[in-house]
């Protein structure tokens, strides 16, 4: 029996993680949020409370053999005027968390990274093994824990998962924080609002639907508690967002409207991730279409807003 714990499990992607680690055997699940969840089973033990509570994250990590941490307290349009509050809300409670974890023999930190920024300016794909130039202060906070993480594993041999994802999308994200251009347009067609499209559109991401991701990161399990490793989570299924707007237009049979406004300084033009290093480890793995992806994602909005 492997004792998991996930840290913020109300979170977009935690949700679908804990969803599907509830249904695998040999997996003792517990989770740890600011609120409870009323639809989670009994088998699953439930702590509430802020992860920054270093006795309530104490008596959380005790016992556990592997920690998925995925958390965070910004997203990189709002760090980009407020870099300090990446170092304090962020950092910070990270390297607490780390300490903590290493006191109390913690075996595994599985860590949800982010492709999307630590990358920076990127033309070609991305693998692993490029470079990381984050210009953001989202991305450079994302991979500074990388390399605590790094630290960790050197001198107290705390073993580490990363995962660097791309751009994800389905159900459950909460658009309000402003992420998720695909939810966030989908929801804006359905309350006949107009799309808001940064730049001229033509900038590139990799898009990943959110229950691949959850299956994807089971990995960090599955390969073993004394193992280290660091795993781009993407597709490989890249476009620009005008051609984004043409699904759109192609699932709902809507005229939307299409507000275009100046290029924000914190995206990145170009992102696409290599992905060939963790679909090695799962060869027969099928990734979501992404036109079926946004249809699910689509009809799933329309249910929740017209109910």
């Amino acid at each position: 029996m492997i004792r998991v714990l996930v840290l913020g499990h109300n979170g977009f992607v935690a949700k679908h993680l804990v969803e599907y680690l509830s249904k695998k055997e040999g997996i003792q699940l517990s989770v740890l949020g600011r609120s409870l969840n009323v639809d989670l089973g009994n088998d699953i033990r439930q702590i509430e409370g802020d992860y920054t509570d270093t006795v309530l994250l104490r008596n959380a990590l005790e016992n556990q053999d592997i920690v998925y941490h995925l958390i965070s307290s910004t997203i990189p349009a709002s760090s980009w005027a407020k870099p300090k509050s990446e170092i304090d809300e962020n950092l910070f409670p990270f390297i607490n968390f780390l300490e903590i974890a290493k006191d109390i023999n913690v075996k595994k930190i599985c860590f949800m990274s982010s492709g999307g920024t630590v990358y920076g300016l990127q033309e070609n794909l991305v693998s692993e093994s490029s470079p990381t130039a984050p210009f953001s202060p989202y991305g450079i906070i994302k991979n500074t824990m990388e390399h605590f993480l790094y630290y960790y594993k050197t001198k107290y041999n705390l073993n580490y998962s990363i995962f660097r994802l791309s751009n994800v999308y389905g159900y459950g994200q909460d658009i309000g924080k402003g992420l998720g251009f695909i939810n966030t347009s989908l929801q804006n067609i359905i309350l006949k609002k107009p799309i808001l499209v940064f730049g001229d559109g033509t900038n590139v991401r990799d898009y990943i639907f959110v229950k691949d991701v959850a299956k994807l990161l089971f990995i960090g399990i599955e390969e073993g508690l004394d193992r280290s490793s660091l795993y781009n989570v993407g597709s490989n299924q890249s476009l620009s967002l005008k051609d984004l707007l043409v699904i759109f237009k192609e699932i709902t049979q809507i005229d939307f409207q299409i507000n275009y406004q100046e290029k924000r300084s914190s995206d990145v033009q170009k992102v696409v991730l290599d992905n060939s290093k963790i679909i090695k480890f799962f060869p027969k793995f099928t990734f979501t279409p992404l036109k079926e992806g946004v249809k699910n994602t689509y009809n799933h909005l329309m249910k929740i807003i017209n109910d």
